[in-house]
């Protein structure tokens, strides 16, 4: 979804945005090195049928640059937290895909009088249960990928491993060619592979007490280090005091190109209008 894009300060960081739509306020967070031109143009107008829709470019990602220093998810949090005073809004709902998702935890825990209500869609909290090894930093293979393909092959090659079902290549085409045209550097992807692998917010989910729907295509099986997001949306789901949990059959990673209307629709009527 190719917009025109409004920059602002935050956090001294030149940030883009944009805002689309009417009602209120709905800040999506994409996942891990996507600039904001990778959510779907179909989705995204399907919110705006009801929501305010705001999108934005990360550090590193799309039309704002990178910083020199490390940053973490609870870092990118602030920027979102920084974007949302910056509209003047007092309170808003926020949904944020994989990494995403990570950011979208701290912002609730850092101001819960911000955010209304919550959707945490195929994510995690970092370890949980024991049961899992996180690698902290970047994984070795991710970084080996990246030395020997480019950014881009590795990009595209990662998508069609875990984010798209077999039947879905036009989405899994779309996409990557969105990716493409707005690539995020090989250095600010690792950058943001650092902070989501460095994320652990376990511990504190207790603490987030806004009504959360938590997202998870069926097809998320693929274990990552801390389970495969449906083993990490069962815990969600169950550490969050207000969180309910949907499975969304048939689809994997990237289920709102996969299934645009109906994704938007789900998450529209929970979220409702007032």
């Amino acid at each position: 979804m190719q917009v025109d894009m409004t920059i602002a300060k935050i956090n001294g960081i030149d940030t883009a945005y944009h805002t689309q739509g009417n009602g209120l306020p709905l800040l999506l967070i994409h996942g891990t090195g996507v600039p904001a031109s990778t959510w779907p143009a179909r989705w995204i107008e399907r919110l705006a049928q009801r929501r305010t829709v705001v999108t934005y470019d990360y550090r590193g990602t799309g039309s704002t640059p990178s910083t020199p220093e490390p940053f973490t998810t609870r870092d990118l949090a602030a920027d979102v937290i920084g974007i949302l005073d910056h509209l003047g809004f007092t309170t808003a709902d926020v949904l944020g895909h994989s990494m995403g998702g990570r950011v979208a935890q701290w912002v609730a825990l850092d101001r819960p009088e911000l955010v209304r209500k919550l959707v945490l869609d195929s994510t995690g909290p970092g370890e949980f249960g024991g049961e899992f090894t996180v690698t902290r930093g970047v994984p070795l293979q991710v970084a080996v990928e990246i030395a020997e393909m480019g950014i881009i092959e590795h990009f595209k090659h990662e998508m069609r491993e875990v984010g798209f079902s077999s039947a879905d290549k036009q989405g899994y085409e779309e996409f990557t060619q969105a990716f493409e045209a707005n690539a995020t550097s090989a250095g600010d992807y690792i950058r943001l592979t650092y902070a989501r692998q460095l994320h652990q917010t376990t511990e504190l989910l207790e603490n987030i007490k806004q009504p959360t729907l938590v997202l998870v295509g069926e097809l998320e099986t693929t274990n990552g280090g801390t389970g495969s997001h449906v083993d990490q949306a069962r815990h969600l789901a169950s550490a969050i005091p207000n969180a309910e949990s949907k499975l969304l059959p048939g689809l994997a990673h990237f289920h709102f190109w996969e299934a645009p209307d109906e994704t938007a629709d789900l998450i529209l009527d929970w979220l409702g209008d007032e």
